[in-house]
């Protein structure tokens, strides 16, 4: 459907969706268009807004985050409420945080060169959405009325939601660290842990592809890797974020309740029950996998604890097992209240970017990783969702994504590195992450 607004000419079309419903995960999608205002943050600048079809540019200055939450509060309607029943957002922003950005969080300084065309930050501003309940199996606008209300719901009778699939296959993509140097880095980044630099370093890389249809790449990533939290941005003219990521960063109900799901430890899902079997328990029987979990949880309650109630912060659950199409995970779940005169802004600005993606401490693995790393994660690594106009959120962590622009198509995995790590394994376990990928940009490219 959103392919179909597209090509109608339909301006600012976004997706999120949830084409996976697990542990409370998923369950429901948003279709936006025509935004009331969009916003970007070019990489170490200001957020740049626009404001309708003819607006001219306008920069705020300072903190983009900071910018964002000003612009949310400026344009919030008047009387606008969540709605009762399933749907948690009914207007506010989409947004999606480069991993960038959390150079300026963090001050920290040089890094690979900067990838031109990736925004640091990019917001857009929708008075409501077409909304699908997968578990009741409706759909509605939620929000404001207005003109995209009608062309939503006139596309919606025109082609209903039924994603098509696409038939994977083999990629062929150049990675910007071979097996060999992927290995060597893994290695360099145990000499540091043993040194005492860092406890543990999540190491990644990135494949580049030729340009691809963005359509029928998410069609095909959709059919071979479906998550709860998957996304079409358009980040950019003709730069499409494409998301099938499992893992929730962080989310913010209206009562300011706070929760995030760290994810560590993966095992690829076997060829057959027995074998997917061992693989799980293999997972769950190693202790480097504990401790990879153990120490992020740690992490992500230290990065909930400057902005919650004192006493708040609790690990609701220190190790659970989730297992998608292409990996079993164990995931973890922290929540904390936020403090009095703290918002979704401040929680944001706390936590990112995520400590399941940089390690621990969370300075020292990212100076580690500018080091290791030859180019800039750009999207990857971030995060995207959705903020209500009642200041609720919901982020994922931006794995599992491709990027696609008119010149490349760029894919990204990686892992996490602690003392014990095997670097043979860790190169096998980024391939494994990167295959959904992979796969789904050759099929694109295939021309499906």
């Amino acid at each position: 459907m959103a392919a179909a607004l597209r090509a109608a000419g339909v301006p600012g079309v976004s997706v999120l969706e949830s084409a996976l419903d697990q542990d409370g995960l998923g369950g429901a999608s948003f279709v936006c268009l025509r935004p009331r205002a969009l916003a970007r943050a070019a990489p170490g600048g200001d957020l740049e807004v626009v404001e309708g079809p003819r607006g001219l540019p306008r920069r705020l200055p300072g903190d983009p985050i900071a910018a964002a939450r000003e612009l949310l509060r400026r344009l919030r309607p008047a009387g606008a409420r969540r709605p009762p029943g399933p749907f948690p957002f009914a207007g506010g922003a989409l947004v999606a945080l480069s991993y960038d950005l959390g150079r300026r969080l963090e001050r920290l300084p040089g890094g690979p060169p900067v990838e031109p065309g990736l925004p640091d930050l990019w917001v857009a501003v929708h008075d409501g959405a077409l909304a699908f309940d997968h578990r009741g199996g409706c759909a509605r606008w939620v929000g404001a009325p207005g003109p995209a209300r009608h062309e939503a719901l006139a596309a919606l009778r025109a082609a209903p939601w039924s994603p098509a699939p696409e038939t994977p296959g083999p990629a062929a993509a150049r990675p910007s660290l071979d097996p060999a140097a992927y290995r060597r880095a893994v290695r360099t980044a145990r000499a540091w842990i043993r040194r005492g630099d860092l406890f543990e370093v999540n190491l990644s890389r990135r494949w580049e592809g030729p340009p691809v249809d963005p359509d029928r790449c998410l069609r095909a990533l959709r059919a071979v890797a479906p998550a709860p939290f998957m996304a079409d941005l358009e980040l950019a003219p003709g730069v499409r974020l494409l998301s099938a990521s499992p893992e929730r960063f962080l989310s913010l109900d209206a009562r300011g309740v706070a929760a995030s799901w760290p994810i560590k430890g993966t095992r690829p899902r076997g060829a057959t029950p027995a074998e997917d079997r061992a693989l799980l328990a293999d997972l769950l029987a190693s202790d480097k996998e504990r401790a990879e979990l153990a120490m992020i949880v740690d992490l992500v309650r230290n990065d909930l604890g400057r902005v919650a109630r004192p006493g708040s912060v609790r690990v609701v659950d220190p190790r659970r097992v989730q297992s998608w199409p292409q990996v079993h995970h164990t995931v973890a779940v922290v929540e904390a209240r936020l403090d009095r005169g703290r918002d979704w802004a401040d929680l944001v600005s706390a936590a990112f970017p995520p400590g399941s993606v940089t390690g621990a401490p969370k300075v020292r693995a990212m100076e580690v990783i500018d080091a290791l790393e030859p180019v800039r994660r750009g999207p990857y690594c971030g995060a995207f969702g959705w903020v209500g106009w009642d200041g609720a959120l919901d982020l994922a962590v931006a794995i599992r994504i491709v990027v696609a622009t008119p010149t490349r198509t760029l894919v990204h995995a990686g892992g996490a590195v602690l003392l014990g790590s095997d670097p043979a394994a860790e190169e096998r376990e980024g391939r494994v992450k990167a295959r959904a990928g992979l796969r789904a940009l050759a099929a694109a490219a295939r021309g499906g």
